[in-house]
């Protein structure tokens, strides 16, 4: 059987994707060719038109058929990126756009953007290791990197952390793509370090956040939702209203998925910083870790937690300077050694 291709004729697929469609000598729609990119890479894919078609299938049938044909699967055999000359020339043939959902990239980081497509298009697993560990963690930093599409702040955390973790693993047990490919590992170091947190996507992300005994509240644990990129929608403006004291979030043990090391590692991610930054510019005053320890144990946050539960009328904190070694007492003993004047002496004080 002979196909020939539909005369300049380019229609949408069952995907939805623009596509070049090939017929049988007997005028049946048999398959179509479309560009299809799987993870940022280039990829031509074929096709069957109904569900019952296995004539798609059969490559050695069709390279037999058709000079034009012969070129597409051949092409598709091989080992192309989006620059390939053959890829490109069999596009135009078909009538398809090469280009067609390309990653494009921000003007600082197209030419390093650009490489990093080539190397995932022809990866080499000789060259850069066995597994797919290293691909994939060049697949998820394309994601963030490109401009066309929204920057997911999970596959962020994950790259970030694994540029740390580089940092702190033995030279003997890095992977390849790592130890061979030290500049590639630079540039992607720059390159996050330009990207600002308020241009990730945060949805389906959600940071949960403790408030301790404040005079805002006994203590509670709430959690802040995402929403998309805080510049296109403002998910965090629905938070305006906290206050008090809170512990700063993240410090999370994650176990990291590029084979970089095998041990947990305590991660803070893009959410946790972006959260905390956003509560501190609205008057929350966040503690370290080490200070939400000392503060939990404190006399004040005991206080506040008896004021709130009912056990301290208001009038203990306004009027206790009738009391001549109260005030000194608290004054005394009040954790202000953790950087900030603490809200209870705040209070007596004033």
């Amino acid at each position: 059987m002979k196909y020939m291709l539909m005369a300049h004729e380019i229609r949408p697929n069952k995907y939805g994707t623009p596509a070049a469609w090939f017929k049988s000598d007997d005028g049946e729609l048999i398959f179509n060719i479309s560009v299809a990119p799987m993870r940022s890479r280039c990829h031509l894919l074929a096709d069957a038109e109904g569900e019952d078609t296995p004539l798609w299938l059969d490559f050695g049938g069709c390279r037999s058929s058709d000079p034009l044909v012969r070129a597409v699967f051949d092409v598709i055999g091989s080992r192309y990126h989006w620059e390939t000359p053959a890829y490109r020339d069999i596009c135009a043939a078909l009538g398809l756009d090469p280009d067609y959902q390309r990653p494009t990239f921000a003007p600082a980081d197209d030419e390093f953007g650009q490489a990093l497509l080539i190397a995932v298009n022809t990866w080499d697993s000789q060259s850069y290791g066995p597994g797919q560990h290293s691909l994939n963690f060049l697949l998820d930093a394309i994601d963030v990197l490109r401009d066309d599409k929204p920057k997911p702040a999970q596959l962020y955390d994950d790259v970030m952390a694994a540029l740390v973790g580089l940092d702190d693993w033995p030279d003997a047990q890095l992977p390849k793509w790592a130890t061979q490919n030290g500049d590639l590992v630079r540039e992607l170091r720059c390159a996050f370090e330009r990207i600002d947190l308020f241009d990730l996507d945060y949805s389906c992300s959600s940071c949960s956040v403790e408030f301790l005994p404040s005079l805002s509240g006994p203590g509670y644990r709430g959690t802040v939702h995402g929403g998309g990129s805080p510049r296109s929608a403002d998910f965090l403006s629905a938070y305006r209203h906290l206050s008090g004291v809170a512990a700063m979030p993240g410090g999370r043990s994650m176990m990291h998925k590029y084979g970089v090391f095998d041990q947990q590692g305590m991660q803070t991610r893009s959410l946790d910083l972006l959260v905390a930054s956003f509560l501190r510019q609205h008057g929350v005053l966040m503690l370290s870790a080490e200070q939400a320890d000392a503060y939990r144990n404190s006399p004040e946050a005991a206080f506040w937690r008896e004021y709130h539960s009912g056990g301290v009328a208001e009038s203990h904190v306004y009027h206790q300077r009738g009391n001549g070694a109260a005030p000194v007492w608290w004054r005394r003993f009040l954790p202000s050694r953790l950087g900030n004047p603490s809200l209870a002496t705040s209070m007596i004080e004033n």
